[in-house]
């Protein structure tokens, strides 16, 4: 198969040039974060507790025992790396990191399928998805793509091409257990393929592969599990990190992780053009080669859209980790649509695949664009955590009710609480929410933030002023109504 580069004649330059290509794409997506070159210190709810937490972890704290959230602990050290180089830039510059990892993952993958240019578009298709996805940025999924692409090109060349080395097999267990410490519940790659590898070598009796190849994946993967548990067994928070990662969270799911939810979930997602595209892709190659490789990946994508969706939430960050798997089918389509003489159907798909690309390309456009201006909310935001800096001194702690870490970080000062955020995780454990008030009771918060829309603002508002706070200032995120504004209380 002849194939298309940059510069026939000089490899380096072409090589120099992809890599200038991957880094542009994606430089792009980066500035779809929430904390991007544009604006300063903004996140999003989510992504403002696991920064917070990673501010926490640089003052010594421990995750669990000191603050609570129910993610893995991979992701609060990724933000203690990210505050450590800046407070308000340092974020922004490990998702660039990761997402050029991922961007040449994909990379990767398609050219195990197709030529140079070919497998950049595919890169930024899939890449583009982003502006749907994202979502702010700096989320379990955003980093598990990483790992998940790094493996899924591992698998596919080990399938393909019958190529692997013990760095490999190294990195693909320290992948695995990346994901493990960010969410367990987007392991599927590992779930389908290693399973692959198991049946593939008893039935070809290659048994002594199968032991190193087991050997080496577990160094991987202890590699990063050691220090880690190490460290939080070493400051006590084993506990913690128990009753917060896998009992807490089995509770989360259990609400609504219904297989009604799950289907619910999966419908939605299957809405958007991309997805029912890879799917169709897929399920295409295979019918047209029958090579049991593409049997085997349209099973992985429908088990990783389940996985995904046991939950029953639809949240559409959650999506974030499908855009590594599109790229084997959408390459595959690709090259098989080139090499097969035009037809009508394959037109139709040609000008499917075009009318995506605008369509993606659009939507990154707006949303980057977007991404650029602060909201009504956040501009409230920035000049609520000035009020809170100016009322309060260093080392002082506040006390922020309802979900808005984001007033932590920004007016720098550290929650009372163990629970600088209750909602929704106290309506999940009520022994969260009695924790909370006997903080809250205990009056070591200066200040205390109400916000009007939370569905304890009443109680909140009759209770702080019980214990002697005063309202000093009010900041509305958009209107007068008592709804949508913060109060601040001070102390008094």
């Amino acid at each position: 198969m002849e194939r298309l580069y940059f510069f026939r004649k000089n490899d380096k330059q072409r090589k120099l040039l992809t890599g200038l290509a991957l880094f542009a794409i994606a430089f792009f997506a980066s500035l779809l974060t929430a904390n991007n070159i544009w604006r300063t210190g903004i996140s999003g709810t989510d992504s403002s507790v696991f920064l917070y937490i990673g501010k926490m972890i640089t003052k010594g704290y421990i995750p669990y025992r000191d603050s609570f959230d129910h993610k893995g602990p991979l992701l609060y050290l990724i933000n203690a790396v990210g505050y450590s180089i800046s407070p308000q830039k340092g974020i922004w510059l490990v998702e660039l990191g990761f997402l050029f990892g991922t961007v040449c993952c994909i990379y990767k993958i398609a050219r195990l399928c197709t030529d140079n240019i070919k497998s950049l578009i595919v890169a930024g298709i899939c890449i583009a998805q982003l502006a749907d996805w994202f979502d702010g940025g700096n989320l379990t999924e955003e980093y598990a793509m990483l790992f998940i692409a790094y493996s899924l090109f591992v698998f596919l060349d080990f399938f393909q091409n019958q190529k692997i080395t013990r760095a490999r097999l190294i990195l693909t267990g320290f992948s695995f257990m990346a994901v493990c410490f960010l969410r367990a519940n987007m392991i599927s790659v590992w779930v389908v393929f290693c399973l692959a590898v198991l049946c593939q070598c008893i039935a070809q009796r290659r048994f002594k592969d199968l032991g190193q190849f087991l050997l080496f994946f577990l160094i991987g993967a202890a590699v990063l599990a050691l220090p880690i548990i190490l460290w939080l067994a070493f400051h006590g928070a084993v506990g913690d990190f128990w009753e917060s990662y896998i009992t807490f969270n089995m509770m989360y799911t259990g609400n609504d992780g219904t297989i009604k939810n799950i289907i619910a979930g999966m419908v939605e997602f299957y809405k958007y053009p991309i997805v029912m595209l890879a799917f169709a892709s897929g399920v295409f190659v295979f019918l047209k080669d029958r090579r049991k490789l593409d049997a085997l990946y349209v099973c992985f994508l429908a088990i990783t859209m389940v996985m995904m969706c046991m939950s029953g939430r639809t949240y559409l960050h959650y999506a974030l980790i499908l855009i590594p798997t599109f790229a084997y089918p959408l390459a595959r389509i690709i090259e098989s649509l080139r090499m097969d003489s035009i037809k009508r159907c394959n037109v139709a798909l040609i000008g499917a695949a075009i009318m995506l690309i605008l369509l993606c390309m659009g939507k990154y456009a707006y949303t980057m664009v977007k991404c650029k201006n602060y909201s009504a909310y956040e501009t409230a935001i920035l000049d609520l955590s000035r009020t809170i800096a100016e009322n309060t001194d260093e080392g002082d702690k506040i006390i922020v009710n309802g979900n808005a870490d984001i007033i932590y970080l920004l007016s720098d000062r550290d929650s009372y609480s163990k629970y600088s955020y209750q909602s929704p995780i106290g309506r999940i454990s009520g022994e969260i929410t009695e924790s909370y008030y006997r903080d809250v009771k205990a009056k070591g918060a200066k200040i205390i933030v109400l916000r009007g829309d939370a569905e304890n603002y009443e109680e909140m508002k009759e209770l702080t002023e019980n214990l002697g706070y005063v309202k000093i200032a009010g900041q509305n995120m958009g209107s007068n109504a008592e709804s949508d504004c913060f109060y601040i209380y001070k102390l008094n």
